[in-house]
């Protein structure tokens, strides 16, 4: 799920999203949103996408960019 994440906020950088959002975007049921949050946590921690504001992320462009 992480790259899925990754990918998703890096094709609509620089664009910020929730994890509603990005739960939308993949398609995932909404049981799923706690995953999602989790996810978006640990991706921010690890410096692979922003988090500009609490509950907003960002990802920080195309590999090729």
């Amino acid at each position: 799920m992480a790259s899925r994440i990754v990918d998703a906020l890096n094709s609509v950088a620089p664009k910020v999203a929730n994890a509603q959002q990005v739960r939308k975007y993949l398609g995932l049921d909404a049981n799923s949103i706690n995953s999602v949050r989790g996810t978006l946590l640990r991706l921010a921690e690890s410096g692979l996408i922003e988090r500009p504001e609490r509950g907003q992320y960002r990802g920080k462009g195309s590999p090729d960019m």
